[in-house]
């Protein structure tokens, strides 16, 4: 079975994430193939891995996705979206694959179906209209002005127009295909002929989930790179504290975040993520752009974050319970499901003072409850055969059961 990867590299974690399911389909049964703005198994895989790769211009790339989200929009006008289906159907045409998995790459929903390729979504479930969830606040400009209190009262008022004006251009282009509406921006970030949420459902109640809408488990991801050279020195005898704010965290945060968190009995394990932010110079504060996450959350008591799912994922593996500290929604609507659950805590990232954070670490640290919860959750996702879930899946699209994606009920938005 030919399987077309299409990543979205707006984030790392839409290029991550595909090599991670990539890696779980046996050669004998599954031939992946990759598109993106570059080749991710050539900048982020394991030493002699490879899969065909097909190359994909016009990209919108993480400079201009976190800018528009901090303005509380999408980079996706209707220009954007035509010369993604463009793209797309090149793409299409050239692989000719079975199936397509898309990660974030909105536009499949339209050219997917005008070539009739069998399409999977890979979203995480907190944008699936089947989940039942609030609509959290996130650091919007607005809020500088009215303050988060008032801003949270206006918002629902607000945010039912606002999903309406983000999910538009992609109806519109839809629309003139003939495919008909998604139904809206749930809807338009959820359509495939299936979905597929790498995800604990352990994580969110549900409503009437269809069988084309499966939970296939978190497969963790991280870039393959090896120890920094200061390893072997940064002593064990305190609590390691692993901090990174990933491709579409608040960067500015970091260094206040890493300041307050060395003037506790711990040892401060940072990857900058070569977002062009330094952390500060202190005894206690070992910093790389990247690290193998294996190894620091084998060690690491707390782990600090974006409240990005693979992030909170890699952690939770590990049994290493977060604090979040997220700027956009996505980011919000994660770290609020993990903090419901008891394996950690949510600091919003526009009002993270150092003592907030300091106060946050100190409870995760010395309460077990949290590492309790995150090693029961460990558990689960150990048990969990996501491989075995995802190959189930592909073979379920390919085969065409249960084509028709069900309609969206309008209520979920």
């Amino acid at each position: 079975m030919r399987v077309l990867f299409f990543c979205e590299p707006c984030t790392l974690s839409h290029v991550l994430r595909p090599l991670a399911y990539a890696r779980l389909l046996p050669s004998r049964e599954f031939e992946p193939h990759f598109a993106c703005s570059y080749d991710p198994a050539a900048r982020h895989g394991r030493p002699g891995e490879t899969w065909p790769f097909h190359p994909v211009a016009g990209c919108v790339t993480i400079a201009e996705f976190t800018a528009a989200l901090a303005r509380g929009a999408l980079p996706y006008d209707r220009p954007t979206i035509e010369r993604y289906i463009a793209e797309d159907l090149r793409v299409l045409d050239e692989v000719r694959p079975d199936v397509v998995v898309g990660d974030f790459r909105l536009s499949l929903g339209i050219s997917a179906p005008l070539r009739g390729v069998p399409y999977v979504a890979l979203i995480n479930a907190v944008w699936s209209p089947y989940v039942r969830r609030r609509f959290p606040v996130p650091e919007l400009p607005i809020i500088g002005l009215l303050g988060v209190r008032l801003t949270s009262l206006l918002f629902p008022l607000v945010r039912p127009i606002a999903f309406a004006g983000l999910a538009r251009p992609f109806e519109r282009a839809r629309r003139a295909r003939g495919l008909g509406s998604f139904g809206g921006l749930l809807a338009t970030y959820s359509w495939g002929d299936f979905t597929a949420y790498p995800d604990l459902p352990d994580l969110f109640d549900t409503d009437d989930l269809p069988d084309t809408h499966r939970f296939i488990g978190a497969a963790t991801y991280g870039p393959h790179v090896p120890l920094p050279g200061w390893w072997d020195e940064v002593p064990t005898r305190r609590p390691w504290i692993y901090v990174a704010m990933g491709s579409s965290g608040r960067a500015g945060a970091l260094p206040a975040i890493v300041e307050a968190l060395a003037a506790l009995e711990v040892e401060v394990i940072v990857a900058t993520s070569e977002r062009g932010v330094a952390a500060p110079r202190l005894p206690n504060v070992w910093t790389s752009e990247w690290l193998p996450l294996d190894s620091v959350l084998g060690r690491a008591s707390v782990a600090i974050g974006n409240g990005g799912a693979g992030g909170v994922y890699y952690a939770l593996t590990h049994g290493v319970p977060v604090l979040s500290v997220p700027a956009n929604m996505d980011q919000h609507m994660v770290a609020e499901a993990v903090a419901r659950t008891g394996a950690g805590l949510l600091v919003r990232s526009d009002r993270a003072t150092p003592s907030g954070v300091r106060d946050a670490t100190l409870r995760l640290l010395r309460e077990d409850a949290f590492r309790d919860r995150a090693g029961s959750l460990a558990r689960t996702m150990r048990e969990t055969d996501v491989a075995a879930a995802f190959q189930r899946l592909l073979r379920d699209t390919r085969a065409g059961r249960d084509r028709a994606c069900p309609r969206h009920r309008p209520a979920s938005e």
